[in-house]
């Protein structure tokens, strides 16, 4: 499903090499473009309620564990900017640049944010 591709890429992401994040970015270049944003967005939703304390109502509650993680480790201003970072993926996407390159870039940033740079 493209939930659990989707899922799957942004649990992997902070160890993913370069390379492995560019074959995702070929593969989900085949699916619907706003839903595979969408769910990054929801991914990191869960990821800023969690940073505020709460963990009712997740979209991804089996991945609370690496979502609570990345809430301890990511600041505020980080997930503002990764959330930033998917509007302007979907900009991208409206004004017809190629899906692959706008998720290769998306995930490279993501995993950036996610590792605190």
């Amino acid at each position: 499903s493209l939930i659990g591709m989707v899922t799957k890429i942004l649990k992997d992401l902070p160890q993913m090499k370069a390379d492995e994040i560019y074959n995702e970015a070929k593969e989900l270049e085949k699916e619907s473009r706003q839903d595979v944003l969408e769910i990054v967005s929801m991914w990191l939703r869960d990821v800023l309620v969690l940073k505020d304390g709460s963990a009712r109502r997740l979209y991804f509650p089996s991945f609370s564990g690496i979502t609570d993680r990345l809430a301890e480790d990511m600041s505020f201003e980080s997930i503002n900017d990764a959330m930033q970072s998917v509007e302007k993926a979907g900009a991208q996407l409206l004004a017809n640049v190629k899906a692959e390159a706008v998720y290769e870039d998306l995930f490279l940033k993501l995993r950036r944010k996610e590792n605190g740079q």
